[in-house]
């Protein structure tokens, strides 16, 4: 409290005649060597001590700013916690978004939560667990603390009693210890806030009583809960809470990620890594990764992994996936059973979804009380478990992992069931028990439910090169023996078929006698071709879904592997990369290929209906420029999903340490032509993890080795997103624009961010 030589004197102040109490004020400018003294007098509208010439308040801030020091919770309050280490609560506070339930008005702004409580005085924040209703509490509680107001802060139930006066003299004895109950009771009503953090309120109806109660004692009370309150809706009609604020804390956005973001950043010097830790947070926004990145407990934790490790660097999240995820599910299981039962329960967990996992497909999902009885004994006599039935039963009942319907058990989400399934296989590996019927059986029926999430988990928990090659060896069992078509051939061998079969209007155009003869005998044919397809349906069907489910299983497979490749970088050679980055190439092109593929009827409908389109937009436009028109949409369509999927893969598998093996794909096969689907597939890996010079030099070089004029289309293309991104010099700038045969005025002027061409 002193600057510059402030101080005070004072005189006994009389608490039952604080109206003829005061003191005298001091300060000294030693610059000015100026001496100054008020007179500090009780004002009784303010019901403060205030310094009368200048009417500020002093006394109250003096004497708070004491007493708030000795609070038990003012150092606690003021941290937070992330994976075991502490923080400074400010430098990561983030304001959620809330939502006042009565009106569902949104709330984003701190200051206008603070104003909203000062109007409302009872509120409840509502949220599922890792919501951040503690950590906002905090924020309050601190708040509050500096405005020199007298806080209590509960979160343990066993201060509250029958009684609430002697609750809240509990309550005070925690936080303040050795102060005088009398000092809360000399507080004015407005001075004093309670927050009650994270206890049910129905839980028992002395807590219900201490709350309803407290409203008279306290100038604002503040609770939280998981959502356990909205439940008890006849709590609500009660005259105790009818004019309680209910206030619902909203799973955080991108707005909120991305200011959480700037905070780490900040705290880890890493402002010029901004971007890149974006790039990487959103890339995990997927179920496969299994993190809710909308819960801030989870997102700090990432966020930590992922800064800390320099994670963004390699998108290397694998750790950060199973540590959170892991992290999550016990803190659940300790939370209802506690610390000294939490093994016990999670082998049982782990047991149950296996055991779950070994039945058909028809029951695979639930299991019976009668088999958790039955599994309960054998775990009792083959693994020492002591669990009383009852108590395990209501365990799964209050834990959030499992629901019960009927007698029948089941995860209430797909990942945890797969979490637990994982972890028993792998568990079963590392004890050396036989697992290859295990990994057989979810390859085959990885299109099934959750069998892809349960491959994606083991490649997190298992480092085995051995599992990446049982996957490539599945991918190249189930692709091979789709159709190769070059990707050229693929393209234009459509168009030109349309043209053929005459679902393209013809260069020269028909009459409209003959167009109609020939759509009648399209129409009749294909009449015949729906008739032939109903007497051969069951046949036809299952062919069909034995295709589908290969494409499906493809598409599964090459996730597992993109994924397991992320977080493997360590541990799998260089040779062994290389062979994977083939054996993913191959089959990518593959799929590409097979999805393609479309019927004659298909490209009827398509042409039907992009025609209509077109029509009713433009009335005036001719059939040659609708053929144009449809044949450049059908070109954008597939060029765009090619180019999507190989930068799918790129961005998982391509890093600045794994680009020279791209180098070594080689450009031309054994008769020197030129492979457009390499050319493709480098081109793309330059231009999002190589350098401009690499990139640039490439196009230069490999450009005039592409033959058709769509092979060219592509890749101007990736040059065109290139552009955009990346910094070249204006020598190279204008070289590839010669070399492509593009105006450069023009790319200058598609390209907003200009200030990237470098002039040198």
């Amino acid at each position: 409290q002193f600057e510059k030589g402030k101080g005070f004197l004072t005189t006994e102040i009389n608490e039952k005649d604080l109206i003829n109490s005061g003191y005298s004020i001091f300060t000294l400018d030693i610059d000015k060597n100026k001496l100054e003294l008020y007179r500090v007098e009780y004002d009784k509208v303010e019901q403060k001590f205030i310094r009368k010439d200048e009417n500020k308040k002093i006394f109250q801030k003096i004497f708070h700013s004491s007493l708030n020091s000795c609070n038990k919770y003012f150092e606690e309050n003021s941290k937070i916690d992330i994976n075991d280490k502490n923080y400074q609560l400010d430098d990561f506070f983030t304001m959620p978004l809330l939502t006042i339930d009565k009106i569902n008005k949104t709330i984003n702004d701190f200051d206008t939560l603070i104003e909203l409580i000062e109007e409302k005085k009872f509120v409840a924040f509502n949220g599922p667990s890792g919501r951040g209703k503690t950590t906002l509490a905090r924020k309050l509680f601190n708040k509050y603390i500096e405005e020199n107001k007298m806080v209590l802060f509960v979160n343990d139930e066993r201060y509250i009693t029958n009684n609430p006066n002697q609750s809240i003299k509990n309550i005070f004895k925690d936080n303040y210890q050795n102060r005088d109950f009398n000092i809360f009771n000399q507080q004015h009503l407005k001075n004093k806030v309670l927050i009650i953090d994270n206890i049910r309120i129905g839980k028992n109806d002395s807590i219900t009583n201490f709350i309803r109660e407290s409203k008279n004692k306290f100038g604002a009370v503040i609770f939280t809960n998981d959502s356990y309150f909205d439940s008890r809706k006849a709590l609500l009609t009660e005259s105790g809470f009818v004019d309680l604020e209910k206030i619902t804390i909203e799973p955080y956005t991108l707005k909120q990620r991305r200011k959480l973001v700037e905070k780490f950043a900040a705290y880890y010097k890493q402002d010029d890594k901004i971007e890149l830790i974006n790039k990487c947070i959103e890339s995990l926004l997927v179920d496969e990764t299994f993190v809710d990145l909308s819960s801030p407990d989870n997102l700090t934790v990432l966020l930590q992994r992922i800064i800390e490790d320099k994670f963004y660097e390699e998108r290397d999240t694998k750790d950060s996936f199973s540590i959170v995820f892991e992290k999550n599910i016990y803190n659940r299981i300790i939370s209802i059973i506690g610390d000294s039962k939490a093994d016990d329960a999670f082998t049982i967990l782990r047991k149950m979804g296996y055991f779950m996992f070994c039945k058909e497909k028809a029951n695979y999902y639930k299991i019976s009380t009668a088999e958790i009885v039955t599994l309960l004994n054998d775990y009792r006599k083959d693994w020492g478990i002591e669990f009383e039935v009852s108590k395990f039963l209501q365990f799964l009942d209050e834990s959030g992992l499992m629901k019960n319907e009927n007698e029948q058990y089941s995860f209430i989400k797909n990942s945890y069931f797969a979490f637990f399934i994982a972890k028993e296989i792998v568990d079963r590996k590392n004890n050396e028990l036989d697992v290859n019927n295990d990994l057989t059986k979810i390859i085959n029926n990885i299109s099934f439910g959750n069998y892809s999430d349960i491959l994606l988990f083991i490649a997190y928990f298992a480092n085995s090169c051995t599992f990446f090659n049982r996957i490539m060896d599945s991918l190249n069992t189930i692709t091979s023996n789709w159709i190769e078509i070059s990707y050229d051939e693929n393209n234009h061998y459509i168009l030109k078929r349309m043209i053929k079969d005459g679902f393209v209007l013809k260069n020269n155009y028909e009459s409209k006698e003959e167009y109609n003869e020939r759509r009648d005998l399209q129409e009749r044919g294909h009449l015949e071709k729906i008739d032939e397809h109903e007497r051969n349906s069951k046949c036809t069907a299952e062919i069909t879904n034995i295709e589908v489910n290969d494409i499906i299983k493809v598409i599964k497979l090459l996730e597992i592997l993109a994924k397991g490749l992320g977080g493997y970088k360590g541990q799998i050679k260089v040779n062994q990369r290389e062979q994977m980055l083939k054996s993913i190439n191959e089959g990518l092109y593959k799929l590409i290929y097979k999805v393609f593929e479309f019927t004659d009827e298909d490209y009827e409908t398509f042409y039907k209906t992009i025609t209509f389109d077109i029509k009713e937009k433009r009335k005036e436009v001719t059939a040659k420029e609708i053929e144009k028109r449809i044949t450049s949409i059908l070109y954008d369509c597939l060029s765009t999903f090619t180019l999507n999927c190989l930068t799918s893969v790129c961005k998982i598998f391509v890093s600045k340490n794994s680009i020279s093996l791209v180098d070594k794909l080689n450009d031309y096969d054994d008769k020197k032509n030129a492979v457009f689907n390499t050319i493709l597939f480098k081109c793309v890996a330059y231009e999002r993890y190589g350098n401009a010079d690499k990139f640039a030099d490439y196009l230069y070089e490999i450009y005039d080795e592409l033959k058709t004029y769509d092979q060219k289309n592509m890749v101007k293309r990736i040059f065109y997103l290139f552009l955009v991104t990346n910094s070249i010099s204006n020598f190279k700038l204008e070289k590839l624009c010669n070399k492509l045969n593009l105006q450069k005025t023009k790319i200058l002027a598609l390209n907003f961010n200009t200030n990237k061409i470098s002039m040198h």
